[in-house]
C-alpha cells in the first residue's frame, strides 16, 4: 500500500489520470511467478494521519486507509477498484487531458455501487475499472514483449 500526500501530488503535477494508468500497467503485469495476479484499489483520502512509533518511518491511519483497504478486498485480479473521490478526479483529469485517447480504458470504469464495508457507518460509492490491455499497449515501445521487468 501507498499512501501519497495531495500536497506532494501537488508539486510534482500528478494527476489522478495517471495514477490511473500507472496500477493499469501494475494489474496487467504478465511475470505471475514474481507477483501472483495483480488487483488493486485506490482511495482518494481525507483522513488519513501520519502516526510514526518508529523514528524515521511513518505509518499511516485513518477512515480512509481503513477504506483502501476494504476495496482492495473487493477487487478481482487484473482490475482496480476506487472510491468515488477518487473516480471523479480521473474522470476531470481526463475532460480536460491533451490526449484523451491515451487512456482508453477510463471509458470502461464502471459505478458507482453502493458497498456497506465493515467499520463504516453508511454505505460507500464504489467503483470498477476492468483493465483490458488498451492503455498499455498505446503507451510502450514497439518491441516490447509483454513482461515488465
Amino acid at each position: 500500500m501507498y499512501y501519497i500526500p495531495e500536497a506532494e501530488m501537488k508539486t510534482k503535477n500528478q494527476k489522478a489520470l495517471d495514477l490511473h494508468l500507472g496500477l493499469g500497467f501494475l494489474v496487467q503485469e504478465k511475470t505471475t511467478e514474481v507477483f501472483g495476479r495483480t488487483k488493486a484499489a485506490i482511495a482518494h483520502c481525507q483522513e488519513a494521519y501520519c502516526v510514526t512509533f518508529v523514528p524515521g518511518t511513518e505509518d499511516i491511519y485513518g477512515k480512509d486507509i481503513d477504506l483502501a483497504a476494504r476495496l482492495l478486498s473487493t477487487s478481482q485480479p487484473g482490475e482496480i477498484m476506487m472510491n468515488e473521490q477518487f473516480a471523479t478526479q480521473v474522470f476531470a483529469d481526463y475532460e480536460v487531458a491533451p490526449l484523451p485517447d491515451d487512456f482508453p480504458d477510463v471509458k470502461k470504469i464502471m459505478g458507482p455501487w453502493r458497498h456497506r464495508f465493515k467499520g463504516f457507518a453508511t454505505d460507500i460509492s464504489i467503483y470498477k475499472s476492468p483493465i483490458g490491455g488498451t492503455s498499455l499497449k498505446r503507451h510502450l515501445p514497439s518491441h516490447y514483449d509483454g513482461v515488465f521487468y
